[in-house]
């Protein structure tokens, strides 16, 4: 039988395939890569804040252990996409973000706040595949 993982990722396989396969990430222009930074500069912050709460509410060892690993790993992308918006010069900007782009780290937020660890857990590994 199918694990609750296997199983949403079949049922998102048709999603992350039009995401992998997009156009877009085969020749990347300069407009698609600054959208991308724009986007990121607003996403990885509030992921991080996300991932710090869903840590702060781990019950045991394994659960902070899984935790603080997406938290180091977003803070070390907060860094490098702040030093990569540097040498593009290109500085945050609201008016340039996608709403398309950035609702899903809203329902990080919302779900850090009221979902259990392993609630956080199961949509943040769902998505491996495209992260």
């Amino acid at each position: 039988m199918a694990s609750l993982i296997e199983k949403l990722r079949i049922e998102l396989s048709e999603i992350n395939e039009k995401i992998l396969n997009h156009p877009s990430l085969k020749e990347l222009s300069r407009e698609v890569l600054e959208k991308f930074i724009y986007n990121q500069l607003y996403i990885i912050p509030h992921d991080l804040r996300s991932l710090s709460i869903m840590l702060s509410r781990c019950r045991d060892k394994l659960e902070l252990d899984f935790f603080k690993i997406l938290v180091n790993g977003d803070y070390n992308a907060y860094n490098e996409i702040l030093k990569l918006a540097e040498e593009l010069n290109i500085s945050f900007d609201y008016s340039k973000l996608n709403p398309k782009a950035i609702s899903y780290t809203h329902f990080l937020s919302w779900l850090a706040l009221n979902g259990t660890p392993g609630d956080s857990a199961v949509a943040l590994v769902v998505n491996i595949p495209v992260w």
